[in-house]
């Protein structure tokens, strides 16, 4: 048995178990906090970091992005540079306007081989309404041989453009579908250079969409009461 004095001893002593409880509470409590708020912070700081480097991300995407375009803009400034006489001598010839009295069948249709040419072997670098635009333009300008032996045709009539020695009619014909087209052809050519702005990425320059009357209204500026 335990000597009284020790039980007496025993439950004076401070150091019962609710006052140890008590300590380890006292002890336990900011430590417990301290943690939390590492974490709560540690949290933050992840968060922050994360937000950083995604904007850094974004901003990195989109410095790449402009670059890449305007590297697309040269490449298509100087494509267009190349194909624009091209188009504007077919479309010249169509309406006997410009350097049209310089001008051949023969000469008009190795221009359409030329510009086709350019503008098949960059389709890549293109948008796909303006290429289809493009060739709206080429199919109201020409007649295709659809053979591999013949060749394209000028739709056009051949009282706009008679030869000028009169040994060369026969020959001369064989290059005309002999139809007025001009109403098509301009529309198509109007449609053609009213995507270039936005094709070029030269947004400043973009005009405004127009109704299908006001395009005629422009188209008539050319005189069509020739060759009818």
């Amino acid at each position: 048995m335990h000597d009284l004095g020790e039980i007496r001893k025993e439950a004076k002593s401070p150091w019962n178990s609710l006052e140890v409880v008590k300590v380890v509470a006292s002890i336990a409590t900011p430590v417990a906090l301290a943690f939390l708020g590492y974490v709560t912070w540690n949290t933050q700081r992840n968060t922050v970091q994360n937000w950083e480097s995604q904007q850094q991300t974004h901003k990195q995407e989109l410095e790449s992005r402009a670059k890449e375009q305007d590297r697309v803009r040269d490449l298509r400034v100087g494509l267009y540079r190349e194909a624009a006489p091209l188009l504007n001598a077919i479309f010249a010839y169509h309406f006997n306007v410009g350097p049209w009295k310089e001008l051949t069948p023969a000469s008009v249709i190795e221009r359409k081989r030329q510009v086709d040419a350019l503008m098949f072997s960059h389709e890549v670098l293109l948008s796909e309404d303006f290429f289809n635009k493009y060739n709206t333009f080429m199919r109201e300008s020409f007649r295709a041989a659809r053979n591999h032996y013949g060749e394209s045709r000028i739709r056009t009539k051949i009282d706009c453009h008679r030869p000028h020695l009169p040994d060369g009619e026969a020959k001369w014909a064989a290059w005309f579908t002999n139809e007025d087209n001009r109403t098509n052809i301009c529309l198509a050519y109007r449609e053609l250079v009213g995507r270039l702005p936005e094709e070029l990425l030269l947004y400043s320059l973009k005009v405004a969409v127009t109704t299908e009357g006001e395009k005629l209204a422009a188209c008539r500026f050319y005189d069509f009461s020739n060759c009818k």
